[in-house]
């Protein structure tokens, strides 16, 4: 009976959540009604399959989430992430799927902890209360995917909503890209020559969606890498092209070298380095071979000290210097920043009010050198909570592939506030899994692609020769 009544006082809370939306009369209205609609068959699958509904349309609808406002700094990801972390946790408390948290998060119970207790010292406590609730709904759903197991085949459905959703958003911005230009030059001469996702008054800022895909094209680029089949690699190749095109236009700096991270990583690790270098050839040629707006913003980063980045820096330094042991508190930075602009010289200012542009000196001016050291240990954590997965498992290539997503990811921190962004928490939570997936797991062996559009998984087709084996 437990296993019925506790995903059942969930849902009515997802109900609740869908009906005040159309109440409210926002522009997700008739979205939200179309929920409360369908709400028991939503409510059926959830109950028995809480990773596909409601967390995996949470997945595929990420890199839309800037366009998805619903009210005043709440987007329709942010609940369709509080319905996720319900029902998992209610299925994973009726199913007894737990299992025991790893070190990273513990690292990262240590970080939120800390982030909580700079309140007690925040120099404006406002700001800080604004983004506590950001950090506190987003640690919890990795809770929760953290230590309720997910089954293999929910696990694939994740990994191919995570793709979809990528190539969706991927294909739209260089639509939209074309568009653009040839409608409004000036337009886009305004915005050097960068792609802007607009859709109603909402926009997609181009670093962050174009960091969104640095995860998805990982996982895409090792279902083509490991395939057999000619067809799966010739598609796989196609979706990278789009995602590359998408980086291309978005004209992201940060972006291309976080790519390229995630690439040199694979190159170095991998055992198919071979084509990893025959195709990245081909587009970094092609990069560098034509004249774009991306070719033109690394031109001139030396010029505007990278868009004034290294002005906000030296302020960043200069506000670390008076708070350096516990920091100023979470999401002071900017008022940090104010109080000490006028104190250092800039060439190229940046003005005033600006945000940090830098996950090392954020954390280091709003959580100083504790915090600091709690951020670079939980991030770098995620390398080694997959150690346990061994090249002769069918996961090491995922492994590997998740790995340099986060140096990638890393990368492109280094020039945007990364910490608060779901496509982060994603990354962390997408390696939490696959931990709880293999860790324990019994005769792990390296599989050949077979089924689910044969990108390098077996599923329910193998299952009954595998228990054979085991038997």
């Amino acid at each position: 009976m437990r296993r019925f009544w506790l995903p059942t006082i969930g849902f009515v809370g997802l109900g609740w959540v869908c009906a005040s939306l159309t109440i409210s009369g926002s522009k997700l209205g008739p979205v939200a009604a179309v929920v409360v609609a369908l709400l028991p068959v939503l409510a059926y699958f959830a109950l028995t399959r809480p990773f596909i509904v409601p967390y995996a349309f949470y997945v595929l609808l990420l890199p839309f989430d800037n366009v998805l406002a619903v009210s005043s700094g709440a987007t329709l990801t942010k609940f369709i992430g509080i319905a996720s972390t319900g029902a998992i946790l209610l299925w994973g408390l009726g199913r007894r799927r737990s299992i025991t948290p790893s070190v990273t998060f513990w690292l990262g119970a240590l970080l939120m902890f800390w982030m909580a207790t700079s309140l007690l010292w925040a120099y404006d406590l406002k700001l800080s209360m604004n983004i506590i609730p950001t950090y506190v709904g987003l640690f919890l759903l990795y809770v929760i995917l953290s230590i309720v197991r997910v089954d293999r085949q929910d696990y694939i459905y994740l990994l191919v909503a995570m793709v979809v959703g990528s190539l969706a958003a991927s294909a739209y911005g260089v639509i939209v890209f074309h568009d653009q230009s040839a409608a409004d030059a000036q337009a886009l001469a305004d915005n050097l020559g960068r792609m802007t996702v607009h859709i109603g008054d909402n926009t997609i800022d181009p670093n962050a969606y174009s960091d969104a895909i640095l995860l998805p094209f990982c996982i895409l680029s090792m279902w083509g890498l490991r395939s057999n089949y000619l067809r799966v690699k010739v598609v796989a190749l196609a979706g990278l092209a789009v995602m590359l095109a998408a980086v291309y236009v978005s004209a992201s700096r940060g972006a291309i070298l976080a790519t390229a991270a995630a690439i040199v990583y694979l190159i170095v690790r991998s055992r198919y380095r071979i084509q990893l270098l025959a195709v990245a050839a081909i587009p970094a040629i092609l990069v560098f071979a034509t004249q774009s707006s991306l070719i033109d913003r690394f031109s001139d980063a030396q010029r505007t000290g990278g868009a004034g980045r290294m002005a906000i820096w030296s302020v960043g330094v200069e506000a670390f210097k008076h708070h350096w042991l516990t920091g100023s508190g979470v999401g002071n930075y900017r008022a940090l920043y104010d109080t000490f602009f006028i104190h250092v010289y800039q060439r190229y200012s940046g003005g005033w009010d600006r945000p940090a542009h830098n996950l090392i000196v954020q954390v280091a001016v709003e959580l100083g050198i504790i915090g600091l050291a709690l951020v670079l240990g939980f991030w770098f954590s995620n390398l080694f909570s997959l150690r346990h997965i061994r090249p002769d498992n069918e996961w090491y290539d995922y492994r590997l592939a998740f790995e340099a997503a986060t140096v990638g990811l890393f990368v492109a921190a280094l020039s945007i506030d990364l910490l608060w962004f779901k496509l982060t928490w994603l990354l962390f939570s997408t390696v939490a899994q696959l931990r709880t997936l293999t860790i324990g797991a019994k005769a792990p062996v390296r599989a050949e692609p077979r089924t689910v559009a044969r990108i390098g998984l077996r599923t329910r087709t193998l299952r009954p020769a595998l228990q054979a084996r085991r038997t």
